[in-house]
């Protein structure tokens, strides 16, 4: 069977970023490749609706109370963007689903990908510990996350995992 891991696409080398660029991380490829784990790449945000140059995006509070409608995601000027954030986190569970994939690798600090930071909604790069809304959605399905700086941990946890070897 072959192993496949979901990839935030940035760190593929896609620049779907919210700036535009791409945040390409050559040692975890590396990693990828000697290890022949085929990466799916998804970027929640294109498949919630935003292209191009965008953001930047934060919320405030739990990705639980965005997901229930008590808070949002916001840009910088107040705009609300939490249904684009909503859709493309259940796009990418689809994704998962589809390719019986049980581990994801996500970029640290995003407000759709962070799995262990996000920033706190000030917009003053303000960091806080908790889970960006697809990092939550894939969690709460049992998707086991590794942020970007975690990937060498994927290894072991190939071993552990039903459908991941």
């Amino acid at each position: 069977m072959e192993r496949k891991v979901l990839v935030s696409y940035c760190l593929l080398g896609k620049n779907c970023r919210f700036d535009g660029k791409n945040r390409f991380n050559a040692g975890l490829v590396r990693f990828l490749n000697k290890n022949k784990v085929k990466p799916v790449g998804v970027c929640p945000e294109e498949l919630g609706g935003l292209k191009g140059k965008r953001g930047p995006f934060e919320f405030k509070g739990r990705p639980s109370s965005v997901i229930n409608g008590k808070t949002a995601v916001r840009d910088i000027k107040g705009a609300d963007f939490t249904a684009n954030f909503i859709k493309g986190a259940y796009g990418a569970l689809s994704i998962a689903r589809k390719n019986r994939i049980r581990l994801a690798i996500l970029k640290s600090k995003s407000p759709s990908c962070g799995c262990d930071y996000t920033y706190n909604g000030s917009f003053k790069k303000i960091v806080k510990k908790g889970l960006g809304i697809t990092a939550y959605i894939l969690k709460k399905n049992k998707i086991r996350l590794f942020s970007d700086n975690q990937y060498k941990k994927l290894r072991s946890a190939m071993c552990n995992v039903p459908g991941a070897r």
